[in-house]
């Protein structure tokens, strides 16, 4: 199924070049309107705030607009200056949006999967298109302007490249105001736990088993409130987690309150997902857990935390092999005991 997608996808790209190939590209002039296409989770779209933030400092007089390719991030007005935010969920409606004068199109590395980042590019005919393009690929896309994406640097480094500011090799943090509530002095610590990841990302996951020990552990200090999180699609393997421990499952009903849930714990536990990297932008202490992903690329950029990666030689393999993804072996390496450890040592340093 995988191979048939990449196929078709790969397909829709060479007809989009194509047609973008017969198209005029307006007149290069002063740079006033600006289109930001961010695609990816919500991981992936925070990590593309620093380079949204540059470039709304570098054209400050410029309209600019942001479009989150499938929703999520829309609340976060004033976080990129006076740039106006969309939730990008009608395919039609972005096409039109498309259609008007912009002068530059900016697309974050996450946009190298969206065939239709390209599509949106393309029906702009801006004189600048920024975006990205696999390193043996950077000719005859759609872009005046490709970037290769890379997997030596961190995420946040390469999506301020793109935009023209890369003031640091040094992965960039993105700490945003919505969503924080103001916090109480409580000698009792909340721990909540993401287990979950994106669907077709389980091979990111820590065992089920492994989070319901460590919730048994947390469960019995006095100090911790431990609480389970669950995202959309998660809540079924919460419950199996928390089943009697007497432990809360949380589950927000929409982004906006995923932030504004995850704004009261004292310390997040989970994977490699995007509820670790809102609470890095929210300023919530966290401890994540990597298995075949590369935190140097794509951890979340924290104030206070702990990575704890896996000892396996193979690991970190996602970028270039998928053969042992569903086996997760190197995520079996990493233990309780050690992860109990982290969370305990970073709740006393607070």
């Amino acid at each position: 199924m995988n191979d048939l997608k990449n196929l078709l996808r790969w397909r829709l790209r060479t007809l989009i070049r194509a047609a973008h190939r017969c198209l005029p590209v307006r007149s290069r002039s002063e740079t006033r309107n600006i289109l930001c296409l961010v695609t990816g989770g919500i991981g992936d779209q925070l990590m593309a705030i620093p380079a949204l933030r540059s470039l709304r400092n570098r054209y400050p007089d410029a309209n600019m607009h942001v479009v989150w390719i499938g929703g999520e991030l829309g609340f976060l007005q004033g976080e990129i200056g006076n740039a106006i935010l969309e939730n990008g969920k009608n395919s039609l409606g972005m096409t039109f949006r498309a259609l008007k004068g912009w002068d530059l199109v900016y697309v974050n590395v996450q946009g190298v999967f969206s065939v239709f980042c390209e599509w949106l590019t393309m029906c702009s005919r801006a004189p600048r298109r920024i975006g990205p393009v696999y390193p043996d690929n950077t000719h005859g896309s759609v872009y005046s302007e490709p970037y290769p994406i890379r997997f030596d640097e961190h995420v946040t480094v390469t999506n301020c490249r793109a935009a023209g500011d890369a003031p640091s090799t040094q992965a960039l943090p993105y700490p945003v105001a919505s969503g924080r509530v103001a916090g109480s002095a409580r000698a009792i610590r909340r721990v909540y736990l993401h287990p979950g990841t994106s669907p077709g990302y389980e091979a990111k996951q820590w065992p089920l088993a492994k989070y319901r020990l460590l919730a048994a552990e947390l469960s019995l200090d006095p100090f911790f409130e431990p609480a389970i999180l669950a995202g959309p699609g998660e809540y079924a393997q919460a419950r199996r987690i928390a089943k009697g421990l007497s432990i809360p499952v949380l589950r927000p009903g929409s982004v906006k309150e995923l932030f504004q849930t995850i704004a009261r714990a004292t310390v997040l536990v989970g994977n490699d997902s995007g509820p670790a990297h809102i609470a890095a932008a929210l300023g919530i202490p966290i401890v994540v857990l990597f298995g075949p992903t590369n935190p140097a690329r794509v951890a979340p950029v924290y104030e206070k935390g702990t990575i704890i990666r896996s000892s396996e030689a193979c690991s970190p393999c996602f970028d270039r092999n998928t053969s042992c993804r569903k086996a997760r072996s190197c995520l079996e390496d990493i233990t309780v005991e050690r992860v109990t450890k982290a969370c305990r040592e970073l709740v006393q340093s607070l």
